[in-house]
This record gives structure tokens, sequence and C-alpha cells, in this order.
């Protein structure tokens, strides 16, 4: 019984990557104060803390959100190919479960995604969108938004955690302060060190208090 769900969860991902199509999302100015998601971060939070959460540089990675429109929860992740995106989305589902909201509560949007891109001859971007939409489809979440492949190499989205929807932005690094980028960086270095080889999204310091949930991988070994 569990491979035939596997099964159907695979075909049904497979359609949907195939049949994907563009959409056509408003374009809003970057802001400084809002949380920016790093690759092979995730970060959680509503709109009680942060009006929009966003992450830059989509290609071959993909941005994920999760969210739910009754608390106005909002998750952003961003995943790059060799993610352990089994493992990842076990641990976020986690998030919302222990507030109370269940996976089939929840609308995703999938964004990015290049379609065969120079840099990734083996496909390895594809692949891993095929595997966030085997895991989507299997934890009966329903996807509401996908803009997949295209020739458009650079994506930068923001979800608006009022209502769930996702736009475009145009990354503008210089007018976040230098003591911002150098705690992100430091932070970013110190778990890549410990953790980047393990393959698992990075909890984001911004999101909202842990509640029963690990704030970091459990593997501490050093990877580099």
């Amino acid at each position: 019984m569990r491979r035939l769900h596997l099964l159907i969860a695979f075909t049904v991902a497979s359609l949907a990557f195939a049949q994907a199509v563009p959409s056509k999302r408003k374009t809003i100015d970057d802001d400084a104060s809002i949380p920016e998601v790093a690759q092979r971060e995730y970060l959680i939070t509503d709109a009680g803390h942060y009006p929009r959460i966003q992450t830059t540089g989509m290609s071959t990675c993909y941005a994920l959100s999760l969210y739910d429109r009754k608390t106005k929860t909002g998750l952003l992740a961003h995943i790059d190919a060799p993610t352990r995106f089994d493992v990842s989305l076990e641990r976020m589902l986690q998030e919302f479960s222990r507030r109370g909201i269940a996976p089939t509560a929840l609308e995703a949007r999938v964004i990015g995604g290049e379609t065969d891109p120079p840099s990734d001859p083996y496909k390895t971007g594809l692949k891993a969108g095929e595997r966030i939409f085997q895991g989507l489809a299997a934890a009966g979440i329903t996807v509401v938004e996908r803009d997949l492949g295209g020739d458009n190499s650079y994506r930068s989205i923001t979800l608006d955690l009022n209502d769930g929807v996702a736009y475009d932005y145009v990354e503008t690094a210089p007018h976040v302060s230098w003591e911002y980028g150098r705690r992100k960086g430091d932070r970013l270095w110190d778990a890549g060190r410990k953790r980047f080889c393990d393959g698992t999204l990075y909890r984001h310091e911004d999101s909202l208090p842990s509640v029963g949930v690990p704030t970091d991988q459990p593997d501490d070994r050093m990877c580099f």
C-alpha cells in the first residue's frame, strides 16, 4: 500500500512539474527590514512579526513557500539541488504541526528551476524540482502556484504574510547595513562548516521561537 501511495505521489508530481507554466506576479520594491532567506535555509514566521519574507538568487534553485491562511503563518525556503528535501520537509512540517497546523491546511508555491542552464549539464536542478513535488503530493499539500523553468536565470521572491501571495522584487543589497551583512555571513559560514554537507535546510535565526523542534540539525560533524 505504501508503494502504491508513493507511486501515485510520484506520478502526480511528475505531471505537475511537466505541465507547470509561469505565473504573472507583480513586482514590488525591496525593503531592508524584510528578513532574507539564504540558500539552503528556511524561515517560518507570521504576519504579526513581519509583513513579508524574501529570498533571492533562484536559478537552478527553488523558492518554496508554505502558508496557512487561518493563522497567517508562512514559511519560505531556498532549496538547492543537493538538499535532502524529504528530511527537510518533515522538519518544516513539524514546525506547523506543533502550532496546530496540518499539512492539508497549507498552500504551497514553487518558483525557480531554470531550464537546462549551461551550469547544470546533469539537470540536477530539474531533479530537485521533481523531489519537491513528490514530497508535497505525498504530504497532501495543495500547490497554488508553479513557476518553473524558462530562461529567467535570476529570480528574487518575496512572500506577503498577510495573504500568502508571492511577488517578484529587485534585490538592492547595498542598502542592507554592514553589521547585518557581517552577522548573516558569519552565521551562514558557521552553518556551512557544521551542516552544509548534511544536506538539510538550516533554520533562519529570525524564525518564530521553536516549539519542540530542534533549532539546529542533529548532526554536529564538521564537513569541511
